[in-house]
Formats: structure tokens, sequence, C-alpha cells
């Protein structure tokens, strides 16, 4: 509200004689950074002076637009606070030569403070990083130990994850003194070079799953590595490929420590149903997925405490496709509603017309409890607003009493109709 009133307020203050800057200046300092944004492109003269490219750099910035910001900001004349903006833009976009060319600039020419030389000396270190170049960044690390020598726990742990990053933990140990016994830069570089067993780095972990993953390997132990790129795709650091390769890659091996038979798969459900590792579980169910469609429900409902791990593989197809789908449904016939509800979530990652297909069929081997949820999912996949007019229908008229169910279907209801040009029957619902 209070926004709304300064940008009002700025209408009724702007002078009737005032020029495109100024106006395009009020509209930012209104907080109408999109709007002013876009009144500059449009009004720009054929050559702007430099206070209009400057209000152009900073608006670029802030709305995150780092490539015309670069762009920008190579017309200007140099500034420490173009330099800043350009630094960030650079590495906002994953292109850190361009950074190490703009910290060198503002190194060279822009009078920093001691502190502020400090900083831009450690951002040229991150690029070196960035570029995987790991004998600059090395180099760097050490010239700016001698000149800033004791480092802060915040430089010593981005040179420690960094030269770890780079597959050159041996070279980051004078710098572990300077970390907490907890830091995860130094657990993970103290593993790498054996001053730590993997038992001791899972121990002081926290659950840091890059720490795990290497832990894991370290130990061969697969269930250990499935359980750190599970937490790595929740957390968004990975694929769903990559997790699902995991999956199969050691799913013989645990075939084989649990006497599973290759080519028996069907006692395969009923005997990973009985161990007692989940990791060694998913795997074999992933495997198994591709040969037997109960595995991917199966899989779904063994992810049931994973939400995202489970909606990342839906996504990415990896648990189930509507053919297996559709052969589970035909051998299931019969569904409780937590089967049901399985089939459902697996559903929602197919395409439209395979979501729409499997629904259809899943709705005649569902429970009562689970056929509403399904007609008002058959009504979001139908293209055409009388189909999904009926579904929604039949979803309201499921309900015995008003819900929050009934109520979404009968709005949805009322807008199908409508969208299908059926004005009075609308009308009529809406009493």
């Amino acid at each position: 509200m209070l926004k709304f009133l300064s940008f009002s307020l700025f209408l009724f203050t702007v002078s009737a004689n005032a020029d495109e800057f100024e106006i395009a200046s009020r509209m930012a300092d209104s907080g109408a950074d999109a709007l002013a944004l876009s009144y500059l492109e449009s009004h720009a003269p054929a050559k702007p002076d430099e206070k209009w490219k400057n209000l152009e750099l900073a608006l670029l910035s802030k709305s995150g637009k780092y490539e015309k910001a670069l762009d920008v900001a190579n017309q200007l004349p140099f500034s420490q606070k173009t330099a800043d903006i350009a630094i960030s833009a650079a590495f906002s976009r994953s292109k850190p030569a361009i950074a190490r060319d703009w910290l060198a600039r503002l190194i060279w020419n822009g009078n920093l403070p001691k502190a502020g030389l400090r900083q831009a000396r450690g951002s040229v270190i991150r690029t070196y990083v960035m570029e995987k170049d790991g004998k600059d960044a090395y180099y760097a690390m050490l010239r700016f130990d001698q000149d800033y020598h004791p480092l802060s726990k915040t430089e010593a742990h981005e040179f420690v994850s960094g030269l770890s990053s780079l597959g050159m933990a041996k070279d980051a140990i004078p710098w572990l003194v300077f970390l907490d016994e907890n830091d995860e830069a130094k657990i993970g570089a103290e593993l790498e070079n054996g001053l730590i067993s993997p038992d001791e780095a899972v121990s002081k972990a926290n659950g840091n799953p890059e720490i795990l993953l290497q832990a894991g390997k370290l130990k061969q132990d697969p269930s250990l590595e499935i359980e750190a790129e599970e937490a790595l795709l929740s957390a968004g650091k990975i694929s769903a490929d990559a997790l699902w390769k995991r999956y199969l890659d050691n799913a013989i091996s645990y075939s084989n420590k649990y006497a599973l038979l290759q080519g028996d798969y069907g006692s395969w459900p009923d005997a990973i149903a009985k161990i007692p590792d989940p990791y060694a579980r998913r795997s074999l169910l992933a495997y198994l997925s591709e040969k037997d469609p109960k595995a991917s429900v199966l899989l779904v409902g063994s992810l049931e405490d994973e939400p995202k791990v489970a909606a990342a593989l839906l996504k990415a197809g990896k648990a189930g496709n509507a053919s297996t789908l559709l052969q589970y449904l035909k051998e299931e016939k019969a569904l409780d509603a937590k089967k049901a509800n399985l089939v459902i979530r697996i559903a929602e990652g197919l395409k439209k017309d395979e979501e729409k297909t499997v629904l259809s069929a899943l709705l005649a081997a569902a429970p009562t409890a689970s056929k509403q949820s399904i007609m008002m999912k058959l009504g979001k996949c139908s293209e055409n607003p009388e189909e999904a007019a009926a579904w929604y229908f039949q979803a309201f008229l499921l309900s015995p009493k008003p819900d929050e169910i009934s109520r979404q279907a009968k709005l949805d209801l009322i807008s199908s109709l409508r969208e299908a040009g059926f004005f009075d029957d609308a009308k009529a619902l809406e009493k």
C-alpha cells in the first residue's frame, strides 16, 4: 500500500516540464524499477549521456539483466561504482575472466582502502578457482597469505574449499589451522589427505552431503554414496540423471549381496521389501522398474519421506512411464488409496495426453476415496472445456457435504462452463 501511495505521489509531483531522465529517475526513486528501466529503454536518445547510462546500469543490475549490464558498463568511464556492478554481474553470469579484468582495473585505478584491496584480491583468487586454474589460484593464495597473514576464517575456508574442489587438497594443509574443527572445508580436506578416517568424517559432517559422498567413495560404501546423492538432488545440486545412474550402477552388486536371481524378477519385489537398507531397496527398485511395472510405484512409495527427490525423479521421467503404469493397472485391477495416490504422483510427471490416459485407466481401479481427486486432475488435463466441466461436475457430486475439494470443483466447473460458452449454466451454479 505504501509503495502504491509513493508511486501515486510521484505521478502528482513530477513537473509538467520534466525531461525523460527526470521521469525515469522519479520512477526508480518510487520503487518502480521495472517501469523505470522500460521507460529508459523506450525513450533513450541517440547518444545517451553518462548520467543516463549510470541509471540504466543500476536498474539493469537490480533487475538481474547482467549481460546487458556488462555491455553498458563497458560504455562508461571507469569508476569504483561501475566496477563493483560489473564485477558482480560477471560473477553472476559465471564469467570469471571478465570479472578479473574489472578487478584488475579496480585494484590499479580504484584508490581502494586496505580492506577493499584485500577483498578485491580475494575475488581475483575466486576467478581462478572458477576457471579451474589451480596453478594460478595457488600462487595467488600464497602471495595473499604473505601480504595478509594471518588469514581470516572466511579467507581460509575459501582457500581450502577452492583447492579441494580442484583436486589440490594437499596444498591446502597449511591453512587448515585457521579453521574450526567442524568447518566443512577442513573436514573434507582432512579426509582427502588421510588425516582423519571416513568414519570420523561422517561423524563430524553433521549430514553434509558432499562430505558423505566423499567418505562413501573412500569407504566404497554405495549406500552412503546414494544417501549423499539423494540429499544433493533434494538440494538441487545434482541432476535426477546423476542419482538414477548411481542407483543403476550399484544395483547388480546389491542383487548379488542379497541373493536376488537375475531373470527371476517376479520374486524381487517381495525380497526387496525385506531388505533393511533403504538405499539398497531404492537402487534395486530403480533397476527393476525398467523390467517390472510394479517397481515404479514401489520406488515412488519408498521415497514418501523424501518428496523433493521423488518429485525430481518423476519430473525427469525416471520413475515410471505411461506404458508401465497402464500395465501395472491392468495387473493390479483394484488398488487401495495409498497405491492410487502413488500412481497419481507418477502420472503428474507425464505429458498431458499420457497423464490423461493413465488417470482414465486408474479411475476404474481406484477406491472411492481417490476418485474425486482423479476426476479433478482429469478436468485439469482436458483441453476441451465441455469435457473438463463434465469431470468437475462428477467430482462435485462425489462430496456428500461441502468441503474444500467440492468448493474448488464448483469453481472450476463454473469457469469451464463459461469457457465453453454455457453462461446460463454458470449463472445457475453461482446462485
